[in-house]
């Protein structure tokens, strides 16, 4: 019995972590992504091994904060907000929201969408940005439960 109840505990543990990251390159798909300059005067590139450095440090800290471990990624939209930081750095400003409510929001490729555009909603809404050159994260912000 007890060697049942380590194996099923293995195997959820292998599940749990899939989830988060079962979807690779979830910021090169544009259906689900879409890539904004903070200042249209200076557009700061973002190319694809950029892009894949970020989604990388994202989904670091996906994997490692509670409220967001059980959230399934491939059910989110993401806007990506490449700029440079005060010391020249670059960071990337990540805005997630669930796919489903972007019939309310069709031009969300278009126009910049941010959580405070909307009231509550929990994990629904959730953004960070993350500092390319030293591969961390700040300002990560979710909505509250209605």
């Amino acid at each position: 019995m007890k060697k049942n109840t380590t194996i099923l505990f293995f195997l959820l543990c292998i599940r749990a972590s899939a989830q988060v990251n079962d979807s690779p390159a979830l910021f090169l798909d544009t259906f689900r992504a879409a890539i904004f300059q903070a200042d249209s005067s200076q557009p700061v590139p973002l190319p694809g091994e950029e892009i894949s450095k970020a989604e990388k440090i994202f989904l670091e800290t996906i994997s490692s904060t509670s409220l967001l471990k059980k959230i399934r990624l491939k059910d989110y939209h993401f806007q990506l907000g490449p700029h440079l930081n005060l010391a020249g750095e670059k960071e990337v400003w990540i805005n997630c929201f669930c796919s489903g409510i972007i019939e309310y929001f069709p031009d969300w490729k278009h126009r910049l969408f941010s959580r405070d555009m909307v009231d509550d909603g929990g994990q629904c809404f959730f953004e960070m940005t993350v500092n390319l050159v030293h591969k961390t994260h700040y300002k990560f912000g979710m909505n509250g439960f209605g």
